[in-house]
């Protein structure tokens, strides 16, 4: 029990030295420039089945732009449309709307709205005009073809895309849309429905820049939520966005050579000013009834045009670096496995998943990786980890797993704990 003891110690003290602020470089629920949506699901097939509404707040008096892109579970980027928002605005969006249907938010800024009778403004609310969005906005519905949501659909069920011919998420053999969502703030209204292939991505040259003309820009001014709906069960899970800010003074998101939220899209220059997600973390489990929602940042560029089917892209399956389960006991058991292979993916904590030995505790997740990619970004690897409990079958509670340690402080703690 003594060298339990000790290991404990070792995270509290790991804890005490690394305290939460309200800082960049501490993720907490904060307005923020991007918004993260970690996962998502949408049954593609069943009209009753899951799909996953999305809520978008604007916090500031101030109008703005945002660009909302769809990823799938392997960080391949898919799709992207602008949304306007006057001050204080508040948009919803139905991803089954997009993905079955082809229909995207209509809003347009003032400019193409002069009568607000499409985005409204209110008393305390700025409504400006963005000549950027006059051939862009408001969308005409159904935006999306049904060509380009049979190549989306394809996409992210992990199938090849009749259009491309390639692949670029996971195969789990059911209906099921999965990957992650990213929501920028923009100086103006980027590409339209149909840019050349591979553009109107965060991945692009030039969205995000240090001088004039930058498309992204550093308001912090978004929050929001998300909704997982199980509409044929009349059940729903809820969660916040992951709020991540921007800085162009901190030396933290401004330093080229820093690790920061779109640090390989931007040859880690720091041109995009996001403070980077964590990396360690400390997850409550109870075996068979939790399981984790992980986002993962595989470090490395993503293939923009998809990959041969049947293969994975560079950097996949991930690996981590630590995953330890410490049971009511407070005794540690080092777990061996790629647990969390896709930059979005839930696993459960069970025989078939995370194999924890005991009925509950809490795990240690190390999800750097064990291989160095070379500086930046070595060994690190952002991360993000939702933990999920079901109770019976009846209603489930999420929250963000305790936050140990982040990539902006060299965070790579390893437990002298035997398999």
């Amino acid at each position: 029990m003594r060298r339990c003891a000790v290991l404990v110690a070792l995270l509290i003290a790991f804890v005490w030295a690394n305290p939460a602020r309200a800082v960049i470089g501490t993720i907490d629920n904060v307005p923020a420039a991007t918004l993260l949506i970690p996962y998502f699901e949408v049954d593609i097939a069943d009209a009753t089945g899951v799909t996953t509404l999305i809520g978008i707040q604007n916090t500031s008096a101030t109008a703005t732009l945002v660009h909302l892109t769809l990823w799938t579970d392997l960080g391949v980027p898919t799709y992207a449309f602008d949304v306007y928002l006057t001050g204080y605005d508040v948009q919803t969006i139905n991803l089954r709307d997009v993905f079955v249907t082809g229909y995207l938010p209509v809003t347009a800024s003032d400019g193409q709205d002069p009568t607000d009778n499409i985005s409204p403004q209110g008393q305390f609310s700025q409504d400006i005009n963005f000549a950027s969005c006059n051939s862009f906005l408001p969308y005409v519905n159904p935006a999306v073809t049904a060509a380009k949501r049979a190549h989306l659909q394809a996409w992210h069920r992990g199938l090849i895309s009749p259009t491309t011919g390639t692949c670029a998420g996971a195969p789990h053999g059911d209906q099921i849309a999965r990957g992650y969502i990213t929501i920028d703030t923009l100086t103006q209204c980027y590409m339209g429905l149909d840019p050349p292939p591979g553009m109107g991505f965060p991945t692009d040259p030039g969205y995000f820049c240090s001088g004039g003309g930058c498309v992204a820009s550093n308001q912090n001014v978004l929050t929001g939520d998300f909704f997982i709906v199980h509409q044929g069960n009349n059940f729903m899970e809820a969660d916040l966005a992951v709020a991540i800010e921007a800085s162009g003074s901190n030396p933290l998101t401004s330093t080229p050579g820093s690790y920061t939220f779109y640090g390989r899209s931007v040859n880690w220059t720091a041109a995009d000013n996001r403070e980077p997600l964590p990396n360690q973390w400390a997850a409550r489990y109870l075996t068979d009834a939790s399981s984790y929602r992980v986002w993962r940042d595989s470090a490395v560029v993503p293939p923009v045009g998809g990959f041969t089917c049947g293969l994975l892209p560079p950097a996949f399956p991930l690996d981590q670096a630590q995953t330890v389960a410490f049971d009511s006991e407070e005794n540690p058991l080092a777990l061996v496995g790629s647990f969390f292979p896709y930059s979005s993916f839930e696993v459960e904590v069970d025989a078939s998943g995370i194999p924890a030995t005991d009925k509950q505790g809490f795990m240690y997740l190390n999800l750097n990786s064990g291989t160095s990619l070379g500086p930046p970004p070595g060994v690190f690897r952002q991360s993000w980890v939702t933990v999920k409990q079901n109770h019976q079958g009846r209603f489930s509670a999420s929250w963000p797993a305790l936050q140990m340690g982040n990539p902006a402080q060299a965070a790579n703690q390893v437990l002298p704990v035997s398999e």
